[in-house]
């Protein structure tokens, strides 16, 4: 399933916005985000949806690679 650009924009912006939550709570710091820079549901629609698909579909694939190890 390939993203629309949109999503991909999207996607590289929340896997940043993650990244820095990560490690600023690994240095015993706190940050918030917006809602809407990490949860689909924040998204309105199509994006809404075809992130949710797309999200689905990635753990599904992640869940498949698993069970054949």
């Amino acid at each position: 399933m390939k993203p629309s650009p949109e999503l991909q924009a999207w996607l590289d912006q929340r896997n940043k916005a993650l990244t820095l939550k990560r490690r600023i709570a690994d240095d015993g710091g706190h940050i918030m985000l917006r809602a809407d820079s990490y949860d689909p549901d924040a998204l309105t629609e199509p994006l809404k949806s075809e992130a949710h698909a797309y999200l689905d579909y990635m753990a599904a694939q992640r869940k498949k690679g698993e069970e054949s190890r």
